[in-house]
């Protein structure tokens, strides 16, 4: 009877599926190519004459403008009018003074010009073959790179891009679209029970879209290591390998919250909206996470390693530390499944176009979303570890909590209106025919 019911939703859910995956395999595909065809490009460009020359070039530039702020300092001296303008020919940053020779300089490594932008920031993965230099190379850079499915950003500020995304879509979509059609209807009425139903759909969508991010993430990678050689790769592969995985097990976290969501909602946009919010809320609440060990293993968040290192797999790199978070996330993601797995089996399609399917979890979810809202988007961290003067520091902390109060009621009374709009129409309605009447 499994067999037969897992047939049933194959034959009804394939399409939304085998879609999903050949978007997110193209979308391995389409990145890698591109990426890799940039590097090509530039490539074949720092290896060319026309390379050398814009570096002469770039050179001579930087050594007239040198010489023009050197003579604007004889004019001037060290006054307000020479660094005005310092500022109008370049950045103040750039410029520094030589004790040896009394002279400003330009430092080289700010330096750059339209023709000699650097081929590769401190950040990449790859790095110039004549430079010989072996750059640590981390969890942010393989985020930073822009070559891999799971890049471009840190983790908390882009889980609605690409390789999370796909995860978002699926999960939603895998019970929300359900209750806009009559095959779950058939399919309760039927000798199939809610839990054996549910569990099917859950199981069908994670392999599914399991095997969707393993595929694309290995077509993504076979691009890149056979455009790229291998001696420009400035990275174990068994550590990418590694962080890899620990992004599909945090998709597939990203996809439980989403199925849940699918799960209670009943309304498209209200659904969506919420989705959207409650996973911000989430990314806005692990920055400030992220913030806080940081700070209580170093110490200091006013450098630029802070803002290179503020993510959880770059503070604890090590294999064994990420196998403890994705432990910690695998049993999150059960205690969702078991969650969506029991909610299901209360739900009454009566109330199908509802904002919230279960009556008995409109109040909760209410108050549960209000103050997550208000703490969410009103907690900050910096009030704590900062060093900050106590009259300060409680001036700050008095005015989130009068936000965090604000956000609160607004939020509350949003969620009462959409989960009685209906009730509040019907009781507008007779009010105002009743008037009409009396009148």
């Amino acid at each position: 009877m499994k067999s037969e019911l897992l047939a049933l939703i194959w034959k009804r859910e394939k399409l939304a599926l085998v879609s999903i995956g050949l978007l997110f395999c193209l979308f391995g595909l389409s990145l890698g190519i591109r990426q890799t065809s940039i590097w090509q490009s530039n490539h074949i460009y720092n290896n060319s004459t026309e390379a050398i020359e814009d570096q002469q070039a770039a050179k001579r530039a930087q050594a007239q403008l040198e010489d023009e702020l050197n003579q604007k300092y004889e004019e001037y001296g060290d006054s307000q009018k020479f660094w005005q303008y310092v500022n109008s020919v370049t950045s103040i940053d750039q410029v520094t003074f030589d004790q040896s020779t009394h002279r400003y300089k330009i430092d080289d490594s700010y330096y750059s010009s339209s023709q000699t932008e650097q081929l590769f920031q401190k950040t990449t993965i790859v790095k110039h073959k004549e430079n010989k230099t072996t750059q640590i190379v981390g969890a942010q850079d393989i985020l930073n790179s822009g070559y891999f499915l799971i890049g471009n950003g840190d983790l908390s500020q882009y889980i609605f891009r690409g390789f999370f995304l796909f995860f978002i879509i699926a999960g939603f979509i895998n019970c929300f679209v359900d209750y806009k059609t009559n095959f779950v209807l058939l399919l309760r009425s039927s000798r199939f029970s809610n839990k054996k139903i549910i569990q099917t759909k859950i199981a069908l969508g994670t392999m599914a879209i399991l095997l969707s991010a393993i595929v694309a993430t290995v077509i993504n990678l076979s691009i890149i290591y056979l455009r790229i050689p291998h001696e420009y790769i400035n990275i174990s592969f068994f550590y990418l390998i590694a962080f890899h995985g620990v992004m599909i097990v945090i998709g597939l976290l990203l996809y439980y919250i989403s199925l849940l969501a699918g799960v209670i909602c009943g309304q498209l946009v209200t659904g969506v909206i919420s989705l959207i919010g409650f996973l911000l809320g989430l990314s806005f609440i692990s920055e400030n996470l992220q913030t806080y060990l940081y700070y209580l293993s170093f110490k200091d968040i006013s450098g630029s390693d802070y803002y290179y290192s503020v993510n959880l797999f770059s503070l604890y790199p090590s294999y064994q530390a990420w196998a403890i978070i994705c432990l910690g996330i695998i049993l999150l993601i059960a205690f969702l499944y078991q969650v969506t797995v029991v909610l299901y089996q209360k739900i009454s399609f009566e109330n199908r176009n509802q904002f919230i399917l279960l009556p008995k979890l409109r109040w909760p979810l209410t108050i549960f979303a209000s103050l997550f809202t208000a703490f969410a988007t009103t907690w900050d961290m910096s009030t704590v570890i900062n060093p900050l003067e106590d009259e300060t520091r409680q001036m700050i902390i008095d005015g989130k909590i009068m936000q965090a109060v604000l956000v609160f009621l607004v939020m509350f009374m949003v969620f009462v209106v959409v989960n009685y709009a209906n009730r509040i129409l019907d009781f507008l309605m007779r009010h105002h025919r009743k008037a009409h009447v009396n009148k």
